[in-house]
């Protein structure tokens, strides 16, 4: 599954670790007598919202990077694959960085959300979006693990 389709091993991965993530403050807020029905619908709210974000980015580099390779296409020297490499990055980038508004945009607005709707924990919704980039780092690292055997 790994070699066939990365992006979506990538976003499994990620979902997995932040529901894990999820259920470790449920489970700690467990203890605390504020405990009720809006911790677990926070930890799925966030996880989720992280896990879509990470997809999101996923898909769309994934599509720039390979809209710039069809307008490659053919057989290349090296130097010609480099040069065309280093002309599109910035279009690829762009691309990216484009999207990233929208993406933090759509994350604010899930804060908000919680924060007004009283279905929602906001701190346990906010714990799996801080715990990405940590997730993230884990995630590659267990990848190089098990990669090289």
């Amino acid at each position: 599954m790994k070699e066939k389709h990365p992006v979506l091993f990538s976003v499994a991965v990620i979902g997995a670790l932040e529901l894990l993530l999820g259920a470790l403050t449920v489970g700690i807020f467990a203890f605390f007598p504020s405990f009720d029905y809006t911790v677990p619908l926070g930890a799925v709210l966030g996880a989720l919202t992280v896990t879509a974000n990470f997809a999101a980015l996923s898909v769309l580099t994934t599509k720039a990077v390979d809209a710039s390779l069809a307008e490659f296409g053919g057989e290349h020297t090296e130097e010609e694959a480099k040069a065309f490499a280093e002309e599109n990055a910035q279009r690829i980038k762009a691309k990216v960085a484009a999207s990233q508004i929208v993406r933090m945009l759509s994350m604010l607005g899930v804060l908000v959300l919680a924060f007004l709707s009283e279905q929602f924990n906001v701190i346990a919704t906010v714990i799996p979006m801080l715990g990405f980039r940590p997730l993230l780092i884990l995630a590659d690292a267990l990848g190089k693990k098990v990669s090289n055997g």
